[in-house]
């Protein structure tokens, strides 16, 4: 599989795109290239597969929301002002462009439970094909953090490799009967079966 990912937007909020739903993007700026639209482009070109990453922490457009540059990590909340700003964003970025293969929700603890079922059965239903991730963050991948990342399709290793003292484990269980498993081939979760090629 051969794909790249645009992070386009992190927690300064700043979009890489024209967003309709703020003015603190790309289109007010003095190079006013839709970035997105430039990657997606230059993937279809190159025989990528285009991902794009969000970012659910953001400084900017808090509407109320404690995020972790003010508050401690696990104090840190988003509203449901701010859960609809993003579901309204995440919409135009996999409606807009064509095909998105990957889709990456960074700090997605900030949702809620409640928040990351809505937006992973958004990103689901406007990219059926599209592996999503809700960002595992740090650790060796030997478990998966039900309370800030399920559900998800892929389990990041962000900073270290797997742990070589426990010999490979395709299986993740994560939790009320759910699991995971990676064959190398393909990943099977509650939502089904994706492809994995290398």
């Amino acid at each position: 599989m051969s794909y790249a990912v645009l992070t386009a937007k992190h927690v300064s909020g700043f979009c890489l795109w024209p967003s309709r739903h703020t003015d603190y993007h790309v289109g007010r700026s003095v190079v006013r290239t839709d970035v997105v639209e430039a990657f997606v482009r230059a993937c279809d070109r190159c025989g990528l597969m285009p991902g794009v990453y969000y970012c659910s922490w953001d400084n900017h457009h808090t509407f109320g929301s404690r995020t972790p540059s003010m508050t401690d990590s696990d104090k840190a909340f988003t509203t449901g002002a701010y859960r609809d700003f993003q579901m309204r964003q995440i919409e135009e970025l996999l409606t807009r462009y064509g095909r998105i293969e990957e889709v990456w929700i960074d700090i997605p603890g900030v949702l809620g439970h409640e928040g990351r079922r809505m937006q992973y059965e958004q990103i689901a239903s406007l990219q059926p094909d599209a592996v999503i991730m809700m960002n595992n963050g740090f650790g060796d991948g030997s478990r998966l953090n039900y309370n800030s990342t399920w559900p998800t399709d892929l389990m990041s290793i962000e900073r270290w490799l797997p742990s070589s003292n426990r010999g490979y484990q395709p299986w993740h269980h994560v939790s009320h009967g759910a699991a995971m498993i990676d064959t190398g081939e393909s990943v099977q979760t509650t939502r089904g079966t994706a492809d994995v090629r290398h």
